[in-house]
């Protein structure tokens, strides 16, 4: 017998979720408040769309119910990411683990999800808000958009993404369908963005533009939260690139909060004092040349109150390692995050423990949640798409 489908949300948890039910025979309505499919889609990975990764992990993420969605990542493996990309006819390539299309476009990712539910004969309905989900004296759900209501659906698939990229940052429609069925949100903030910093602003221009491979921490209230490596990017307000997108799921709060940058990442400070001791007599400036850029010298330098044109002949064991420090653990203080018109994803949303193996709702019997309303916040990479498709198929198999 068919079931009646409503799926609440047009991006890629959506679709696939709706694909998947087609494939099981089930009569399937997309609705999206949006005027075309995927829009959000499009600007994933500038573009190029990261869809996934061949390296998922339970660590790759923050959620409220970690044994859950270790098992969710386990039904939906790489071998069942694959056969899915080849049912909607989607060719992907690996650069250094992180799964593209084949094209490099992000467009072909949408265009084949949409090629495949009208193939399948999905239902799809364009600029539809939904702003009710209500049971009817039948049992079966009631959809409510634009002021019309489409009735008799036995299953709702609520994915209707978070706060990222949507303009109006009052709109929590996900969050408020999902609690108006019963369920419990996590307050959620802006992640995989930029963070904005306090520090003197003649400092952050002096580093504007500059890009470097480094380590960085978050610290909070003296304890060590998170760590994420690759290239930073210094800005005029502060600190992007992708570890500082991955460490702002973690700052919900900027109290006491500081990130520290390792500039010097692998070199030890027995290293460190082995080299002054060979270069002893070159000045500071021209001693940290050849380990790090000028700026980053001259601020750290400061910061420590070493003279930038000193001998290092000159500098006593302390100083010396006070440099080393400065270089290691250079503080940078968030004042706020970039907001959710220019974040990936927002944090928090519907507890991922108020569901049960198969995404269904522990509160309304017959609403699953899949993707971004969810409280799991992935790092980047392709680990939220990944998400989003592998909690849309364990609402669907």
């Amino acid at each position: 017998m068919k079931t009646r489908t409503a799926v609440i949300g047009g991006g890629y948890g959506g679709m696939a979720a709706a694909i998947f039910e087609k494939k099981n025979g089930n009569d399937v309505t997309v609705f999206e408040r949006q005027d075309s499919l995927g829009k959000k889609l499009l600007l994933t990975g500038n573009g190029r769309c990261n869809i996934s990764n061949e390296n998922i992990d339970v660590t790759d993420y923050l959620t409220d119910d970690e044994e859950k969605l270790g098992s969710i990542l386990v039904r939906f493996d790489r071998k069942k990411e694959d056969e899915f990309f080849a049912s909607i006819g989607l060719l992907t390539r690996s650069d250094r683990g992180c799964l593209y299309p084949l094209t490099g476009k992000a467009k072909t990712v949408g265009n084949c999800l949409v090629y495949a539910l009208n193939e399948l004969g999905a239902h799809i309905r364009t600029g539809c808000y939904v702003t009710a989900i209500k049971r009817n004296a039948d049992g079966l759900f009631d959809i409510t958009a634009a002021s019309k209501v489409y009735g008799g659906f036995s299953k709702v698939i609520l994915s209707s993404g978070g706060m990222a990229g949507i303009y109006d940052e009052s709109s929590k429609n996900g969050n408020q369908l999902a609690s108006s069925c019963g369920h419990t949100l996590k307050e959620g903030h802006p992640g995989l963005t930029a963070v904005l910093c306090s520090d003197d602003r003649k400092k952050l221009k002096k580093l504007d533009g500059i890009r470097v491979r480094a380590g960085a921490t978050v610290i909070k209230k003296g304890k060590k939260i998170a760590f994420e490596a690759g290239e930073i990017q210094h800005t005029a307000d502060g600190l992007s690139g992708i570890p500082v997108f991955g460490l702002s799921r973690y700052i919900d709060d900027m109290t006491d909060t500081v990130i520290k940058i390792d500039y010097l990442t692998g070199v030890t400070l027995d290293e460190f004092k082995l080299r002054a001791l060979k270069f002893n007599n070159r000045s500071v400036e021209t001693f940290l040349e050849g380990m790090v850029l000028s700026p980053i010298a001259e601020m750290a330098v400061g910061n420590c109150g070493v003279n930038y044109h000193a001998r290092i002949a000159g500098l006593s064991e302390d100083e010396i390692k006070k440099m080393y420090l400065a270089l290691t653990a250079a503080d940078f203080h968030p004042m706020q995050l970039n907001g959710y018109n220019k974040a990936q994803i927002s944090t928090g949303g519907v507890l991922l423990s108020e569901t049960d193996e198969n995404m269904q709702s522990r509160y309304c019997k017959g609403l699953y949640l899949v993707g971004e309303v969810l409280n799991v916040a992935g790092r980047c990479g392709g680990y939220n798409l990944h998400f989003a498709a592998a909690s849309a198929y364990c609402a669907t198999f």
